[in-house]
């Protein structure tokens, strides 16, 4: 019986790490060679049946995952959010529990449905290291994942190239600005925002001037802080603290 298939390709494949300071995944743009391997671990279980051949029975299993990802800058300098999530990883002060992300990787088909069972996540320590170091490439970091404990499967989280992902707000400037004030909004995927809130308050006048960047009119409200959120059709983003005047 003839069968209809499709090549598959290395570029279908994606990998994001949690950010728990705003409770969302954060898809690793630009990235390449990403690269999930595992090993079982296994103990001898043979016996005399066995006739002095080997029979290593799999107990529990490691796993690693390298891949690459280019060096992007947002308007204030920093790095795209995911990477500012990663780096975070390997301060010299992560130590501990601080040290160790939550990474998924995952089958990211070009067109069609993804593989359902081809998505797994788990926790890691991160190496990080410069990529390319040359005269003239594009910067990029390479990465190294080191899983603690098991891979655990989950439903493949990929919903296809059409599906716009959720506004992600990383900066607020300048800090105690007062009503009527212009503030820039930092982060990523802002295309297209309908909306951007200052608290219970809602900015009346803004811009999108870039998908990184949004200018917007401090509406009137008490002084204090507030959690500033920004919403497009894709969802609201993570709400960021912002001290502010009167």
């Amino acid at each position: 019986m003839s069968v209809s298939t499709e090549y598959g390709f290395g570029y279908e494949y994606g990998l994001d790490i949690f950010d728990p300071v705003s409770g969302q995944w954060l898809p690793f743009r630009f990235p390449t060679g990403i690269n999930p391997q595992s090993t079982p671990v296994t103990s001898d279980g043979a016996t005399y049946d066995d006739l002095g051949a080997p029979r290593e029975v799999k107990l529990s299993e490691s796993w690693t995952a390298d891949f690459q990802v280019q060096q992007h800058r947002l308007a204030n300098g920093s790095y795209l959010p995911e990477v500012e999530a990663l780096m975070a990883l390997t301060k010299p002060s992560a130590t501990g529990a601080k040290a160790v992300g939550r990474f998924r990787w995952y089958d990211k088909p070009a067109a069609g449905l993804p593989n359902p069972q081809d998505a797994y996540e788990g926790d890691a320590t991160v190496t990080l290291n410069r990529g390319n170091t040359d005269n003239s490439g594009i910067g990029a970091w390479s990465v190294s994942l080191a899983g603690l404990g098991r891979r655990r499967q989950i439903e493949n989280p990929w919903l296809g190239w059409g599906v716009a992902d959720t506004p992600f707000i990383s900066s607020i400037t300048p800090a105690g600005a007062v009503t009527g004030d212009l503030v820039t909004i930092t982060g990523s995927d802002f295309t297209g925002a309908t909306g951007v809130a200052f608290g219970l308050a809602a900015a009346t006048e803004f811009a999108v001037i870039s998908p990184s960047s949004i200018a917007a009119v401090l509406p009137t409200d008490a002084a204090g802080t507030v959690s500033v959120t920004v919403v497009t059709a894709a969802g609201t983003s993570n709400a960021v603290e912002y001290a502010r005047g009167a």
